[in-house]
């Protein structure tokens, strides 16, 4: 087996990456102790306990056995491959542990490690160097043809780099309900009484509800929002077939969208995740008032995180992607709650 193979196989589902202190449930799936442990007691307030990869539902809490197996295998792993350590540069698209580059892009001004470096671009703009902090000093002083992701090109759709850390998500404003006020850095998405005069176009949504200029059709990115100023509010993931108008427009409503949703009722806190109207009740609500969304284009998984402290793991979709997707937001408003907004952290802004 090639060793991005087996490294892919010896990743935990739930923080993606390779195990430490591998354990497994008697559904015979296998995570991190610290992970799995996190898991089942988010799960514990509930009352109920399930596999986060199969499903399989549990009546007690279930007994976290060792898999010395794979942790064996995990060393054997790591101790075969190269030591980078001593170049201190780390991957910058793997999200919660650093590891170190093997490899880095003088075109996308970033570093790999031999996991990320396997489904990078094959184009032959881009050029690779030995990992290096300094990529200014390398560059070809020739300017490329396409655009920078998260460019000036904010009114047209925007296609991503194959691997992205923290994604410069901007709101496309031809896509935003005549309610949603967009700020002029494309960032923040309110919601107001007072209508919006846009001009009437296929794009645009009829709910308070926009989409991202950026689409995802590979790679492994996450963005994060701050709903501490938000009332009622959805956030995920939809493709751009995702009908404008009527209840089946809104994320979460219909096969083509993945949400986190809050509640009208700010005081209870209460969050769902919700896929073709199918909606799982999460305890404990969001208590950190900023949400990490992140999406593993291949594997077919979109995640939800409380970044609390520690970081809380809501819920992952699992499913096989069909079309490219947008970040989108709903921003809802009326009698119960009189302005909200989104913000839209990390990329350029924090």
């Amino acid at each position: 087996m090639a060793s991005a193979d087996l490294r892919k196989e010896l990743e935990c589902y739930v923080c993606l990456n390779i195990y430490t202190d591998p354990v497994t449930l008697k559904c015979g799936h296998n995570f991190c102790r610290d992970c799995i442990g996190h898991v089942l007691d988010t799960q514990e307030r509930s009352g109920s306990y399930s596999c986060p990869e199969c499903r399989e539902e549990f009546q007690d809490r279930p007994a976290l056995h060792r898999n010395i197996t794979l942790q064996n295998i995990v060393e054997n792993f790591l101790s075969a491959q190269p030591d980078r350590e001593e170049s201190g540069v780390f991957c910058n698209y793997c999200l919660h542990t650093p590891v170190p580059a093997v490899l880095s892009c003088l075109m996308c001004e970033a570093s790999l490690c031999v996991n990320h470096l396997t489904v990078h671009s094959k184009s032959p703009e881009h050029v690779l160097c030995v990992p290096t902090t300094s990529l200014e000093n390398r560059k070809c002083s020739v300017q490329h043809s396409h655009p920078p992701v998260g460019g000036p090109n904010i009114g047209a759709v925007q296609q991503t780099s194959v691997l992205s850390g923290v994604t410069d998500i901007l709101l496309d404003v031809r896509t935003a309900g005549n309610d949603l006020h967009i700020s002029d850095d494309m960032k923040t998405v309110s919601w107001s009484s007072i209508l919006q005069k846009r001009p009437k176009i296929p794009e645009r949504f009829k709910c308070p509800q926009v989409m991202s200029s950026q689409r995802f059709s590979s790679g492994r990115h996450y963005w994060e929002v701050d709903v501490r100023r938000a009332g009622y509010w959805r956030v995920g993931m939809c493709y751009p077939s995702i009908d404008r108008k009527g209840d089946q427009s809104v994320i979460g409503y219909n096969k083509k969208s993945w949400c986190l949703e809050r509640g009208w009722w700010e005081f209870d806190n209460k969050c769902s995740v919700i896929h073709d109207s199918k909606e799982i009740r999460l305890p404990g609500g969001v208590s950190s008032k900023r949400v990490r969304i992140e999406l593993d284009y291949e594997a077919g998984r979109i995640s939800f995180y409380d970044l609390c402290d520690p970081i809380r793991h809501l819920h992952t979709f699992t499913t096989t992607f069909t079309e490219h997707l947008h970040a989108g937001v709903y921003v809802g408003g009326g009698v119960c709650v009189l302005e909200g907004c989104i913000k839209i952290c990390g990329g350029n802004q924090n």
